[in-house]
């Protein structure tokens, strides 16, 4: 695990392609993660 802190879309979309076991940390607001939820993440909402 490299401790990344962020990770630009086509970063994900290759650590997700690659199968590479990874923590996913959704940092939004609550509604925002229900217009749309990433996959396997762990929402922690911001406020």
């Amino acid at each position: 695990m490299t401790g990344e802190i962020e990770i630009s879309p086509e970063g994900l979309k290759r650590k997700l392609d690659n199968r590479e076991d990874i923590l996913l940390l959704d940092v939004r607001e609550q509604w925002e993660a229900g217009i749309c939820r990433l996959p396997n993440s762990v929402l922690i909402p911001v406020s």
